[in-house]
């Protein structure tokens, strides 16, 4: 969950990671006929990758391990320029001189640029969101201690020099950082407070003994500097910042829109797109009280709900529950030949990290560039010891066996992690790398695979599975309509929170984790957009091919493209015009 909890056992997981293993990649060679364009992909890749170092970490790039990014107003107005520059040689390229499938890709790098554009020019969210400082932190720091992509020692060196720079960033953050929401600061102090344990206790726990006299006085000299510096910035978020923080969360429909048709190239009104919400949350809220009737038809479906959130594991037990659904699970998709999966890394279940931005259960891999195989991992956010036990009961309550069933279907197989195998043997850079990824194909797919796990009879005989899948669902769509309302400036965060409480039947703590989510992640409504898309595709699919659709064809089919917004993978797998 975001709003990060402290977890001691981060120490462990981080110690796992010291060993190294792995192989290489083989490089391929791109068609000619695309070469030119391509070759403007991976200059304006790597020049993304320059301006932001923790992000290059993620996609496995590791040129620029020993930085973190500037938002100075020099490198803010020197970014512009050089994106300017490169929207003006992506104009030079004259789309009927390319083969089709590089024609997607043209659309996809224009719609890229203009979204950086907007990000850059409109949206200026180092101005208002701190949560940006604590990602590019985070992500720079905890993915050099997680995966052990170089030896321990080399990796220690680049998290020295990184910790050196923190001091830097948030000196850029103090003078940015202008009106934000209070909903911001609130996220981001518990993010900051994470970065501060981390700093001063885990990672000198998990690299204890690790290098030279020399290296290993470095690391205590960082390490104390950059405690220092995080503990000044919480304090500044406290006494400072908070009591002028006045702005506003919305984007406004109209900056809305243009997000959501540059960064993911949905062209539909927002009055389409909510209508499509409401007939999805109709559709569920019918079929959870269908089956919740079924269950028991003594009670109401929020009796029924409730008495099922009773049942989930331990604190002690859910983290072995969650590596034998994992395994069930991947059983399931190669005995029913829903998809083939190819040779992969285990997937390991850890507990969520204090720093780690995501929700109750989130999945992470090495990023595609990356040259060693490496296990992914599964982390599910534990409880908090200190917590009371009525917060305690309220959070395992999300863990309730049934939909955790469909949370490691997300996570895992068929879900996110099939989809990184697949990614990992992609080349093209504009297919693969989280500068031009489509969360709602990413997102999407995972969700459409919940469903499909009802659709192909997984535990066909416990119709509480399927209760479980469909209030997974109800959670998404309710998402889908927030995202929308919240951003419209239709709707108040207190009356997301009791949206969500009153649609998927939360309690008011994770209710608030979720509508908090939607204030700064607009595009979380990419979950059910792309499952219905997907869904959509897959009907036109079959009716292409006839009587030689199959299940698994589509699925490869989907995998293989990378990930792509929606509208390029219906022009790839239908032939239609973009």
């Amino acid at each position: 969950m975001r709003g990060l909890l402290r977890i001691v056992a981060l120490a462990g997981v981080l110690m796992g990671a010291i060993a190294t293993a792995g192989a290489a990649r083989t490089p391929s060679v791109m068609p000619p006929a695309s070469a030119r364009l391509e070759v403007w992909g991976q200059r304006y890749l790597k020049a993304w990758h320059r301006r932001h170092p923790s992000q290059a970490t993620l996609d496995g790039v590791h040129d620029f391990d020993a930085h973190l990014p500037s938002y100075s107003r020099e490198s803010l107005e020197a970014e512009r320029r050089e994106l300017d520059r490169f929207g003006t040689e992506l104009e030079a390229i004259t789309a009927s001189d390319l083969p089709r499938a590089a024609q997607l890709n043209l659309r996809l790098a224009q719609d890229n640029v203009a979204w950086r554009r907007l990000e850059l020019h409109e949206w200026r969210p180092w101005e208002t969101n701190p949560m940006r400082y604590a990602d590019d932190i985070s992500n720079g720091l905890l993915w050099l201690a997680l995966y052990p992509t170089d030896s321990a020692a080399r990796r220690l060196q680049f998290i020295v020099a990184r910790e050196t720079e923190i001091s830097r960033l948030l000196a850029e953050a103090r003078q940015n950082l202008q009106d934000p929401p209070v909903v911001f600061l609130e996220v981001a102090r518990e993010a900051f407070v994470g970065l501060q344990a981390l700093v001063a206790e885990d990672l000198p726990k998990a690299f204890k003994g690790v290098g030279s006299p020399q290296l290993r006085r470095a690391f205590r000299a960082s390490s104390a500097e950059a405690t220092v510096a995080l503990a000044a910035f919480i304090a500044w978020l406290d006494h400072d910042l908070r009591p002028r923080a006045k702005g506003g969360f919305a984007l406004g429909a109209e900056r809305l829109a243009k997000l959501l048709r540059h960064k993911e190239g949905i062209t539909a009104s927002l009055d389409e797109l909510e209508a499509m919400g409401q007939k999805e949350l109709a559709a569920k809220e019918a079929r959870f009280r269908d089956l919740a009737r079924v269950l028991d038809a003594r009670l109401s479906a929020r009796e029924v709900w409730e008495a099922q959130r009773t049942g989930h594991p331990s604190a002690e037990r859910l983290l072995a529950v969650a590596r034998e659904q994992v395994a069930t699970l991947e059983r399931f998709v190669r005995d029913q030949r829903l998809v083939t999966i190819p040779p992969h890394q285990p997937l390991v279940v850890r507990p969520t990290p204090a720093v780690l931005p995501g929700s109750f259960a989130s999945q992470y891999m090495v990023g595609p560039f990356e040259v060693k195989a490496l296990p992914g991992r599964y982390f599910i956010t534990l409880p908090d010891p200190s917590w009371d036990a009525g917060r305690r009961e309220d959070h395992l309550g999300e863990f309730s066996v049934l939909p955790l069933w469909s949370t490691s279907a997300h996570e895992g197989f068929p879900g996110h992690y099939l989809q990184g195998i697949y990614l990992r043997q992609i080349r093209s850079c504009f297919r693969i790398s989280e500068l031009f990824a489509s969360d709602c194909l990413v997102e999407g797919w995972a969700h459409y695979c919940e469903q499909l796990m009802v659709e192909q009879g997984f535990l066909a005989a416990d119709q509480r599975f399927e209760l479980g899948q469909v209030r997974e669902s109800l959670l998404r769509a309710t998402r889908f309509l927030v995202a929308l309302r919240l951003h419209a400036g239709r709707m108040t965060l207190e009356e997301a929170t009791r949206f969500f409480m009153d649609h998927v039947f939360m309690a008011e703590g994770p209710a608030l984790v979720e509508a908090q989510r939607g204030t700064y992640e607009p595009t979380y409504l990419s979950y059910t957009y792309g499952k219905l898309e997907l869904l959509r595709l897959r009907e036109d699919f079959r009716q292409k091919e006839g009587r030689g659709f199959s299940l698994a064809r589509f699925h490869e089919r989907v995998l293989k493209e990378g990930q792509v917004p929606m509208w390029l993978l219906r022009a790839a797998l239908l032939e239609e015009q973009p």
